[in-house]
């Protein structure tokens, strides 16, 4: 049977400072996929170290480190993971109450046994891709041009000046060629499109009028660097998701929404009362 758990966004980036603190957030996704009130009894070392195919002083650090998170709950050997919902309290301009959040759509088959190690790797894969779809969502939005008001359509492509590895390292927590590495094997698998390599544009320093020529044809605001009289300019690689599905699954949830209006009839909204008002 396939399922659907709802991640906020923030929540993942707050475990996403090293690999014990995602391992951690792994383990609250498990306990998700597992039940419905992400309630696991008898959580003993030795089941986490058959259920989640890990060693054993990996599973002894694990259940520690869960003991001393607020996202976990124990009573014994029973473990509890916290709801994944962001319930601070928003208003819209009709001063009306509500909470929402920026949330990864996970997908998951309830027979499948999932290893420590798949949930590390799919916690890695969200945080590369969400700036990704999240460039696309924002270059896609429609612009106002002009006196007459027409919308133009942006083009629908992550910029690397924006999206560089680095960033994309500060975003997941990896290292330099651990991101590399990822980002090649979502290319290799068809989750992305990269462009193939690095382009650089060497100019001579006195050629004023093509060194802006050159700038504005990148995209860029200003040259990369200057060395010797020579200006040099860099195009760095560009990324974009070619499956729908992927960039669908990044989406902004509003919790408890509903329609206010069901065949002409108006219903009060019970936003407030899933919040705790």
């Amino acid at each position: 049977m396939q399922g659907t758990l709802n991640v906020d966004i923030n929540l993942i980036k707050r475990y996403s400072q090293n690999k014990r603190r995602k391992e951690l957030f792994a383990l609250a996704i498990w306990c998700h996929i597992q039940h419905v009130n992400a309630t696991i009894f008898d959580f003993t070392v030795t089941r986490a170290r058959k259920e989640l195919s890990i060693g054993k002083a990996k599973a002894e650090r694990l259940l520690d480190d869960a003991r001393e998170d607020p996202i976990f709950r124990f009573n014994g050997t029973t473990i509890r993971a916290g709801s994944f919902r962001d319930y601070t309290i928003k208003y819209t301009r009709k001063q009306r109450r509500y909470c929402s959040a920026v949330v990864k759509a996970i997908k998951f088959d309830t027979e499948h046994k999932y290893a420590l190690k798949e949930l590390y790797n799919l916690i890695n894969e969200i945080l590369t891709l969400f700036p990704i779809a999240a460039k696309e969502d924002k270059d896609c939005l429609p612009q106002r041009g002009g006196l007459d008001n027409r919308c133009v359509q942006k083009p629908c492509d992550a910029k690397s000046r924006t999206l560089t590895l680095r960033k994309f390292c500060q975003n997941n927590g990896m290292s330099v060629s651990s991101c590399h590495r990822l980002l090649a094997e979502l290319a290799k698998g068809g989750k992305i499109r990269k462009s193939p390599s690095l382009q650089h544009t060497v100019i001579s320093g006195e050629h004023k009028d093509e060194i802006e020529i050159s700038i504005r044809r990148a995209g860029l605001m200003n040259y990369t660097f200057k060395h010797n009289g020579l200006i040099y300019i860099i195009i760095p690689c560009s990324y974009s998701i070619l499956s729908r599905d992927v960039t669908e699954s990044y989406k902004h949830k509003i919790y408890g929404y509903h329609k206010d209006y069901t065949h002409g009839q108006k219903r009060n909204s019970t936003i407030p009362q899933l919040c705790g008002y």
